[in-house]
């Protein structure tokens, strides 16, 4: 099993997430989230994440704070001279803890609702940065 990354300090994060993935106890420090925890649409990006390992995705409609990935959506991928380019380790694992990067991409997206990722870049299999485009009120 991989190291476990805990969600504590951050309880604006777990009440965001507490919304988004069933079970999640509310107000508790130090709660672990899992891979399995995730809905389908976020499973599939953080395994699409792992499998760019470094790129970006582009394009992502957001329905309901779900990725949904359609024909629209351009993945990017860097390759690096020299370096290891293929797929993270974690891809071929069923289950793991998700690391903060990942808590704050789900929590981002949970309070965006509807909407479209511009971009969002990855590094090491982690989201880095994202730029998003909202409805015009």
């Amino acid at each position: 099993m991989a190291e476990s990354t805990l969600a504590v300090g951050y309880p604006e994060l777990i009440k965001e997430l507490g919304r988004f993935l069933p079970g999640l106890p509310f107000g508790q420090k130090g709660v672990a989230v899992d891979k399995s925890s995730l809905k389908p649409g976020l499973i599939r990006l953080l395994e699409t994440m792992q499998r760019i390992n470094y790129g970006s995705i582009e394009q992502l409609p957001i329905i309901g704070g779900e990725p949904m990935f359609d024909s629209t959506v351009k993945i990017t991928r860097e390759i690096k001279f020299g370096a290891e380019n293929g797929a993270r380790r974690e891809l071929t694992l069923d289950d793991f803890a998700l690391k903060t990067q990942v808590l704050d991409l789900v929590a981002q997206l949970c309070k965006f609702q509807d909407g479209i990722v511009l971009k969002l870049e990855i590094q090491a299999g982690l989201p880095f940065r994202m730029t998003v485009g909202e409805h015009a009120a």
